[in-house]
């Protein structure tokens, strides 16, 4: 009874946080200056400019072949999810799952979302007590050509920064501080 009510309480969770993601970015999509960076990046020699600080010069930041519009599906979606993921520095503990949340049709794209949900499961503790989700999107134009790779944006939960692979340095310590957030919540909880 008590894990059919958890169950419950996480579906209601996740469909609260896609909405939150979809919120985001959709207002990022829909910002003038995304619009304009978004127009001048034909030129072959414009470079993306990073979301956050910069790295280090020594630390290069690792990107992934996007699949192109013409090739996109959700199967493919997903490898190209886990050979990103891969690219990412952070601790062997920490296991993740892949899931395939929505499809949403809008006037000029297609929009794909995921979830990867990570945790550290223990001997003690196999079910994890709380997970950290990363959310992604993959934006699919209707109107750009068909060899055109695919938008892809990535947000962790609780936060309402978006980021871009291949433009963010991906740290461990965002996962780590969702969990922490929700083993305090959960601990000062009184069921």
């Amino acid at each position: 009874m008590v894990e059919e009510k958890t169950a419950n309480l996480e579906d209601a969770y996740a469909l609260v946080a896609q909405e939150l993601v979809s919120t985001v970015l959709h207002n990022v999509l829909s910002r003038p200056s995304f619009i304009a960076e978004q127009g001048s990046s034909e030129n072959d020699e414009a470079q993306p400019q990073p979301c956050c600080e910069q790295p280090d010069s020594d630390v290069s930041i690792p990107t992934t072949e996007w699949p192109t519009i013409e090739s996109f599906n959700k199967k493919l979606a997903e490898e190209k999810l886990n050979e990103f993921i891969s690219t990412w520095t952070y601790s062997t503990s920490w296991l993740y799952c892949i899931d395939f949340l929505t499809e949403k049709e809008h006037d000029f794209d297609v929009r794909f979302q995921f979830r990867a949900r990570f945790s550290i499961p223990t001997r003690r503790r196999p079910i994890p007590r709380t997970t950290a989700s990363v959310y992604f999107t993959f934006v699919i134009s209707k109107f750009k050509p068909k060899t055109t790779p695919v938008d892809v944006f990535f947000v962790v939960e609780s936060q309402r920064l978006v980021h871009r692979p291949g433009q963010s340095l991906f740290r461990e310590r965002w996962l780590q501080d969702v969990v922490d957030v929700k083993d305090r919540v959960f601990d000062a909880a009184v069921f």
